[in-house]
Formats: C-alpha cells, sequence, structure tokens
C-alpha cells in the first residue's frame, strides 16, 4: 500500500458506539459546510480582487466594494478557519504535555480541553455580539456594513463552541465505556 493512500484514507473508529457515529457524523456534515464556506468567501475574494487590481492598472478605476470584501474575506477566513480547524482537531495541541499521560490520560486531558475551549468560545460570542452593538455607530458607503462584518467572530466563535462540545461527548462516551479511540499520528509541525 502506497504511503500516499494511507494519508488519504479516510480516519476510521471501529470502537465507535452508535451515539458516537451520530455524533461524527454531524461534526463532519458540519464541517463539509464550513469547508464549503471557506472555499465560497476564498473564490469571492480572489475574483474581486483580481478583477479589482486588473481595473485599475487598465483602466485606472476601481470597484467600490474591492475593500469591503477583501476586508470582511479576510476576517471571515480567519474566523471560520479557527472552526474548521477545531473541527478536524488540527488547531494547536498540547503534544509536550500530552506525551507525559498514558493514552487514557490524555483522552481526560483532551475532554479537560474541550471544556475550556467551550468556556473561551462562549465569551468570544459574548465579545462578537458586544462588537456588532458597538459597530453600529459605523457609517459610510459600504457593500458589507461593520456589524455583519464583526458577526463573524460570533459566528465563528459559536460553531467553535458547538464543535468542542461535540468532541467532548465523544471523549465522554469513550472514558464511560472505557475504550480509546485511535490517535492521530503526531508530527513535530
Amino acid at each position: 500500500m502506497a504511503l500516499d493512500s494511507v494519508a488519504a484514507a479516510p480516519l476510521t473508529y471501529p470502537d465507535d458506539s452508535e451515539t458516537a457515529r451520530k455524533i461524527r457524523k454531524a461534526d463532519d456534515l458540519l464541517g463539509t459546510v464550513e469547508q464549503g464556506g471557506l472555499f465560497a468567501v476564498l473564490v469571492v475574494m480572489v475574483l474581486v480582487g483580481g478583477i479589482n487590481v486588473l481595473l485599475e492598472k487598465l483602466v485606472h478605476t476601481k470597484i467600490w466594494f474591492a475593500e469591503d470584501v477583501v476586508s470582511a474575506g479576510t476576517f471571515w477566513m480567519a474566523t471560520f478557519g479557527a472552526a474548521f480547524a477545531t473541527q478536524q482537531q488540527r488547531h494547536l495541541a498540547m503534544d509536550l504535555v500530552s506525551r507525559q499521560f498514558s493514552p487514557r490520560g490524555r483522552l481526560i486531558l483532551a475532554a479537560v480541553l474541550e471544556v475550556v475551549t467551550i468556556a473561551v468560545a462562549i465569551l468570544m460570542v459574548k465579545y462578537g455580539l458586544r462588537l456588532v452593538d458597538v459597530s453600529q455607530a459605523v457609517t459610510g458607503r459600504h457593500l458589507i456594513s461593520l456589524p455583519t462584518i464583526v458577526s463573524g467572530l460570533a459566528a465563528a466563535s459559536a460553531l467553535i463552541a458547538v464543535h468542542a462540545t461535540l468532541h467532548l461527548f465523544l471523549h465522554i462516551d469513550y472514558i464511560a465505556r472505557g475504550k480509546l479511540p485511535p490517535e492521530r499520528m503526531r508530527s513535530a509541525h
């Protein structure tokens, strides 16, 4: 079996309970929607930005909303990218600390970290909603209003909390059944 086919193979969880399978399916579906949204935002940003540059160079004019699209897109890519990274469990991990624990200890540590992530994400939702309120005072001619842009922080933080909650339920399910889920391969980067 080639290394490429191993890397492309979907991660399987043979010890999942029926509940865990359903939770993973919901989490994967939500992640697929997020990935599609991120791709759509990137395509729009590249198209609008590219056309805007061409117009500036060729006819010395620009698209009046190009800056709005690029600013909003950049912010949304960062915030929703963090939510997608949470779904993929590809965010920063505490590998140096977790290596000191047994596999069951790592599972318990992961559950504790999910609780912390949920708490921080809830605070970020509250902060994002407060930013939406504060940004209402900003006026001007914009295709995408500042409140709409910053609402992405609250929405992405809510998605992070949802993913972390789903992962927490998976960890609790494994802990309660005395099983260990397969661990992802660790890398130095």
